[in-house]
């Protein structure tokens, strides 16, 4: 199986995300890439996820550096093993 091939998944709701994420069964170290492109060199600068919340159907995700990503209008949310995506 392709960890990376996002069709092999199925897509959940944000509500599904940030409970996995609370029951820790999501990633909460890595790299962030956007659109396959990667935020610095990959690998380079590893990441701490430290909370995933929502809020006017946007999804913020919040790092221990003290910056966030947020996602508006979320749409066919994937997590594995390896990636949220």
């Amino acid at each position: 199986m392709n960890y990376y091939e996002l069709n092999d998944f199925k897509s959940i709701e944000t509500s599904q995300l940030i409970l996995a994420f609370r029951n820790g069964k999501t990633i909460t170290t890595g790299c962030i890439s956007v659109f396959e492109d990667s935020i610095g060199k990959p690998g380079d600068r590893l990441v701490e996820l430290k909370n995933i919340t929502e809020e006017n159907n946007r999804i913020f995700f919040e790092f221990a550096n003290d910056e966030k990503i947020i996602i508006e209008s979320p749409s066919h949310i994937v997590i594995n093993d390896n990636l949220i995506a």
